[in-house]
């Protein structure tokens, strides 16, 4: 016992040591102590999970800092980090944290196909997502995690009631944290995108506002405004005159506001 989980924390140290630097060397070598942990039964679901993020993280690192483009090697790693997910959900079925990252690594390879569809993978992350919501400390995460995938596949197959459905569990993850920055840029994104479906001038305002508390939660966020910046001209696009007027004055201040927000950060680079 003691072996394994002494183990499991030279594991833990060298991948908290890869992460800072994508170093996929530590990534490997961190993998190697969880595999071995992983034949010891009492820390046998434990080293599967870490080998699995582990996995995760090194297909991230594999990307070369564009997370949004699939490499067939990244592609490889993800796919290893669902089957060590799966066997640490086989030895513990209640195991949370394995259930959102196993619908974390579902989501990320759904992002791979193209052209996008509704293969299937996305509504498996939603089983595991709502299996992790039952028994998670961290429900502001699990909450969020799930509205994301939910957006996508709304996305993919233009169902407002999948955006519906991401709406409110947007809304549970910002009651359960509600200074939570991703939730409101996230929930922002949903809303702007069923207004272009729906064209609901109420959907616009409503994700002006989720982008204004992003903007207010991040001192630094930039990302917010330019996508608070851009909903307010669709609103100005659809009014008349002194609504229209105000609205493009709100346009103005944002954009101002993301212009100096960057200025800033370029001087402390």
């Amino acid at each position: 016992d003691t072996y394994g989980w002494s183990l499991l924390m030279l594991g833990d140290r060298l991948h908290s040591a890869a992460r800072v630097d994508d170093d996929k060397a530590k990534y490997r070598a961190a993998i190697k102590h969880f595999e071995v942990a992983a034949k010891i039964l009492s820390t046998s679901s434990d080293a599967l999970f870490n080998w699995a993020n582990a996995l995760f993280d090194l297909s991230m690192a594999a990307r070369n800092g564009a997370p949004e483009v699939m490499t067939r090697s990244a592609e490889q790693f993800m796919l290893r980090a669902v089957a060590k997910y799966r066997e640490a959900i086989a030895i513990d079925p209640v195991f949370a944290d394995a259930h959102n990252n196993l619908a974390n690594a579902l989501f990320d390879l759904a992002r791979a196909g193209y052209p996008r569809e509704d293969n299937g993978m996305l509504r498996e992350a939603f089983r595991h997502y709502e299996k992790a919501i039952k028994k998670t400390e961290t429900p502001h995460i699990v909450h969020n995690n799930y509205a994301k995938a939910l957006h996508d596949l709304a996305r993919i197959t233009k169902d407002p009631r999948l955006y519906k459905k991401s709406l409110v569990h947007f809304d549970i993850a910002a009651k359960c944290n509600p200074d939570y920055y991703s939730v409101f840029l996230s929930w922002g994104h949903a809303l702007s995108d069923l207004a272009r479906i729906t064209g609901s001038a109420k959907d616009y305002a409503a994700a002006v506002e989720k982008y204004r508390r992003a903007a207010e939660i991040d001192p630094a966020d930039t990302a917010a405004h330019h996508s608070w910046y851009y909903t307010l001209l669709s609103l100005a696009d659809m009014s008349i005159k002194s609504k229209k007027e105000a609205f493009l004055d709100q346009a103005k201040a944002v954009s101002r506001e993301q212009k100096r927000r960057r200025a800033l950060l370029l001087k402390n680079q």
